[in-house]
């Protein structure tokens, strides 16, 4: 079988590429291979011998001369210029001429002193540390400069902010309280909103322990006073006097607070109406049927005349009517609308 033969390192070409020497061939040799690859390749004086044996031709005594080619003097050649000039390791292997035999067997080394390098770079190292050593030192007493003064900054300005609001505290509360005296040395009571014939001060006790039987949660309490009247010269003859207590708890959601508020009049204590704010229709109709109750038992109105549970049995049927009820009772006058949001309820004083 004819096979194509690197002229460097009898190696198998592929193509006219030698794997070994790692270069292409442009002059492969063309020889006629009588052995297997799994045998052993035959050694020089050999390689007609094995020829012979498998083709039956006379082998040729001068295996250096093939085809014109003289083999012998072109692998000389190649060893010396391997020998001169780096090539592949695996060609100069072939030939045993590895970097160590080129050197007599020794291996090359390095010459330097590494010692004289380390004192060359030692000095420039340690201007380098120390100049690090100073930055750090001074920008850690800028910071810590800096935030000082943050801090007696911030102290100051909550000093001065704590002092302007005790100051501003103290000037609401001193103008409510002159605002309180005028409201309450009005003459008379206002004129511009109805009264019912109960005193605010006979009621309050009593609304306390309707609010307290009708939840089990927290009741917060509170009251604002508020005066209007006509300017000088002004034809509107309407005053109003107010003074608004309120009641609030928390309802079945936490997010939803139920409360109701009564307005009387801040100079007489009469009350003008009695109005609340309800998620549940059933806590809403409880708790102003014993309002109504109230109002009824405190004018004194006759048996027929008291509505109380016709107010509760009203509320919880209208509990959803967004367009509102309104119903004139003898003693009072009641409203309701429900919506989405809640339900508002009102007992005004006809």
């Amino acid at each position: 079988m004819m096979q194509k033969i690197c002229p460097i390192c009898d190696g198998k070409l592929k193509g006219n590429y030698c794997p070994f020497c790692r270069r292409m061939v442009r002059h492969p040799l063309t020889w006629d291979i009588g052995y297997y690859l799994n045998e052993r390749r035959p050694q020089e004086g050999e390689y007609s011998g094995a020829a012979v044996q498998r083709t039956g031709q006379e082998p040729d005594l001068e295996p250096q001369k093939f085809q014109g080619v003289d083999l012998e003097s072109k692998a000389e050649k190649r060893k010396k210029a391997l020998e001169k000039s780096p090539g592949d390791k695996k060609a100069k292997a072939f030939y045993g001429k590895t970097a160590e035999k080129n050197n007599g067997g020794k291996k090359r080394q390095r010459k330097g002193n590494s010692g004289g390098r380390a004192a060359k770079w030692l000095p420039g190292m340690i201007v380098c540390l120390a100049f690090l050593s100073i930055t750090a030192r001074e920008l850690y007493s800028n910071f810590a400069y800096k935030e000082e003064a943050v801090e007696t900054w911030e102290t100051e300005l909550a000093s001065e902010r704590i002092t302007g609001e005790t100051e501003l505290e103290q000037d609401i509360l001193t103008w409510e309280a002159e605002l309180d005296q005028e409201i309450f040395a009005g003459e008379g009571a206002c004129t511009g909103k109805n009264h019912f014939p109960v005193d605010i001060e006979a009621v309050e006790p009593a609304i306390w322990s309707v609010m307290e039987a009708s939840t089990q949660e927290e009741i917060l309490s509170g009251e604002e006073t508020y005066i209007e009247e006509p300017e000088e010269g002004s034809d509107n003859p309407w005053t109003y006097y107010s003074r608004i207590l309120w009641w609030e708890f928390q309802g079945n959601n936490e997010e939803e607070y139920e409360f109701i508020t009564v307005d009387c009049d801040s100079v007489s204590g009469e009350l003008h109406s009695l109005s609340g704010w309800f998620y549940d229709a059933e806590t809403a109709a409880d708790i102003f049927g014993h309002l109504a109750e109230i109002l009824e038992e405190e004018m004194d109105l006759p048996r027929e005349e008291q509505y109380a549970d016709t107010v509760s049995e009203l509320i919880l049927e209208n509990a959803e009517n967004e367009d509102g009820y309104l119903e004139y009772f003898p003693g009072y006058i009641f409203w309701i609308m429900g919506t989405e949001d809640g339900i508002s309820i009102s007992l005004d004083a006809p």
